[in-house]
């Protein structure tokens, strides 16, 4: 196992340390690594006000732990897009697990775990939070937006629209010419995207309590427990008395982090990930639908269509999009 320390807005200490380790060529902006201990690809930008954009492929053959150090930036966000993705032998997606958008303070310290022999991909934004103000979020919602995330997270599950895009970076990721352009008009659609969708389901950003840092990083923790295993729904018990806490605790911390209940945000979750399997992988709706824990493949074509006004079968056959 390698530990890796950084911080989020000079990663390219990290991406150098990595170069060196597995024998990269790490140029500044980008590397590429084939080996038979690491499959890398890495591309890194800096722009004008501050903003640095990054995007991020890689699976090890051995555990790698990325730790947070914190840095002297104050009012400097990320926002990581990102999900894992398990593949069989002939390099078909079996699954994309654990996907996510998380925004939060450069300052918000946290560690990674990187677990052997699965693919991890994600595109990360770092900049100023007035940036975020000039162009994505209305003045009226901009406060609560930044009293909430200084200091701490928020998090989204992944948005099935903006996943494309990030798709379609990956793909003009292996075109040189023009790629610093493109990825900073990406940027600009991404972001547009994820606050215009927000906006657009109301998950409306209000201050709330601020939790001890060791709360915040116990809910990081209890988010990766409860997508551990989409075949088995969730017991609040359980869960508290894994992480040693009682279940009225749990529920509020829970709450106040992910602004929905465990229950939901477990069902949101499996919900995303058939999606993702009906679109990218090669299974059956059958077997989807037997793996995620569904009662029938009845009652997973109804509870899918009343997320996505659309059935599995019409998403695998691009009959129509969400």
């Amino acid at each position: 196992m390698h530990k890796l320390e950084g911080d989020d807005i000079t990663p390219h200490a990290v991406y150098k340390y990595i170069s060196d380790l597995y024998g990269g060529n790490w140029n500044g902006e980008s590397m590429v690594i084939e080996n038979e201990k690491i499959n890398c690809k890495a591309t890194h930008f800096n722009y004008p006000n501050d903003i640095i954009v990054g995007l991020m492929k890689l699976k090890c053959t051995e555990r790698l732990t990325y730790e947070s150090i914190g840095t002297h930036k104050e009012n400097y966000i990320t926002i990581r897009i990102g999900y894992q993705g398990v593949f069989d032998k002939k390099n078909n997606m079996k699954a994309a697990v654990r996907k996510g958008i998380f925004i939060y303070d450069v300052n918000f310290l946290y560690e990674n775990q990187l677990h052997p022999d699965i693919w991890y991909e994600w595109f990360a934004v770092k900049c100023p939070i007035d940036f975020l103000k000039t162009w994505f979020i209305e003045e009226s919602d901009f406060e609560g937006f930044k009293n909430r995330v200084i200091k701490s997270y928020i998090y989204y599950p992944l948005i099935p629209e903006i996943e494309t895009v990030i798709r379609e970076l990956s793909f003009f990721n292996e075109e040189e010419k023009f790629k610093k352009t493109i990825f900073l008009s990406k940027l600009f659609e991404i972001l547009g995207r994820l606050f215009t969708v927000l906006k657009e389901q109301e998950q409306e950003i209000k201050s709330d309590p601020k939790l001890h840092p060791e709360d915040y990083k116990t809910m990081l923790d209890v988010r990766e427990y409860i997508l551990e295993d989409f075949s088995r729904k969730p017991k609040l018990e359980e869960i508290a008395k894994h992480f040693h806490l009682s279940v009225s605790k749990l529920r509020r911390d829970f709450t106040t982090v992910y602004s929905t209940t465990v229950m939901k945000f477990f069902d949101q979750h499996r919900l995303l990930e058939a999606y993702q399997q009906i679109k990218y992988s090669n299974k059956s709706i059958t077997e989807i639908s037997i793996d995620l824990g569904f009662v029938s493949v009845a009652h997973f074509g109804t509870t899918f269509k009343k997320e996505y006004k659309i059935t599995p079968n019409q998403l695998r056959n691009n009959d129509s999009t969400p």
